[in-house]
């Protein structure tokens, strides 16, 4: 019988948990994560958090009722995409992502593409620096990382060039995304349509790489 992946909404911060439980039930599971670093007391640890905060794929077989009831009886989970009909992702595209995955389940790529749209700037974009001693002065991404969530923007000041190293939340767009209209209130220090404009850009590209049928 043939089995398709299907798209499951769980409670936030349990997605990987809640996909060992389905494992667990004999029903495949695939959770993207991504590695986020912190610093506690001084001391630098990555985190592993779910890509796709509150959800993850499940596989198997469309028309099952045993096996729909059973993933939605186990703890932690919302809701199926689709309710009693869920909805089908095309075929290949999570294989292709398991493929790109590393034995954690980190997709390094994909993730670097959505930190990209949450921070909502990229490399090479030109940015204003909205805090500290250069406050106001724009520049040139030269660098990310987000794993320390620093940023170093290239700037030029009294005939010199240098890198200035940020956080990256200290760090705007200078030139707002094509269709976004932002106020000069709007848009200093990120502001609400700012940040409004680069949740509906993750938002949307979200949605565009779970295409289903």
């Amino acid at each position: 019988m043939t089995k398709s992946w299907h798209i499951v909404r769980v409670t936030a911060g349990r997605e990987y948990a809640v996909a060992l439980s389905l494992v667990g039930h004999g029903i495949e599971t695939f959770c993207p994560m991504q590695i986020l670093g912190s610093v506690v007391r001084g001391q630098f640890r990555e985190d592993y958090r779910a890509l796709f905060t509150t959800y993850l794929f499940a596989r198997w077989q469309t028309d099952d009722p045993h096996q729909w009831h059973l993933i939605m009886d186990t703890s932690g989970v919302i809701e199926i995409l689709g309710g009693s009909d869920p909805k089908i992702i095309k075929p290949g595209v999570v294989e292709d992502w398991i493929e790109r995955a590393d034995q954690r389940g980190v997709i390094e790529d994909l993730a670097q593409t959505l930190a990209d749209l949450r921070r909502g700037y990229k490399l090479y974009d030109e940015v204003r620096l909205t805090r500290g001693l250069y406050n106001a002065i724009t520049g040139i991404v030269v660098w990310i990382d987000d794993t320390t969530q620093r940023v170093g923007v290239k700037i030029s000041m009294l005939g010199r060039i240098g890198v200035i190293v940020r956080k990256t939340t200290e760090c705007e767009l200078l030139v707002p995304a094509p269709g976004t209209t932002l106020s000069r209130q709007g848009h200093k220090g990120g502001g609400r349509r700012g940040r409004r404009a680069r949740a509906e850009a993750y938002a949307q590209y979200w949605r565009k790489i779970l295409p289903t049928i």
